[in-house]
């Protein structure tokens, strides 16, 4: 193999790494910011009431809160979810 292309192999290769290191780190970043705006989301969207909790189905299209996160966590609007789940691109 040539030295000079062994050489400029290895500058390139070292750019794209560094270029999918950047990418990660941004991509990385946007993720955090997508977390803290669908936390902030779900404070705009508390349910106080366990009577409202979606645990069962109740058949009347009413919106109550859905436990999303587990014993203690608050109760989260289920619009809401199906709302944030929309604005994510996802399926519930």
């Amino acid at each position: 193999m040539n030295p000079t292309t062994s050489t400029d192999t290895a500058t390139t290769a070292g750019a794209v790494l560094g270029s999918i290191r950047q990418a990660r780190a941004e991509a990385n970043a946007a993720e955090a910011r997508v977390l803290a705006h669908a936390l902030e989301w779900a404070h705009l969207h508390l349910v106080d009431e366990l009577d409202d909790a979606a645990t069962l189905i109740t058949g009347s299209g009413r919106d109550t809160g859905i436990p999303i996160a587990g014993e203690g966590a608050p109760l989260v609007s289920e619009f809401a979810v199906w709302e944030l789940a929309a604005a994510l691109g996802l399926s519930i």
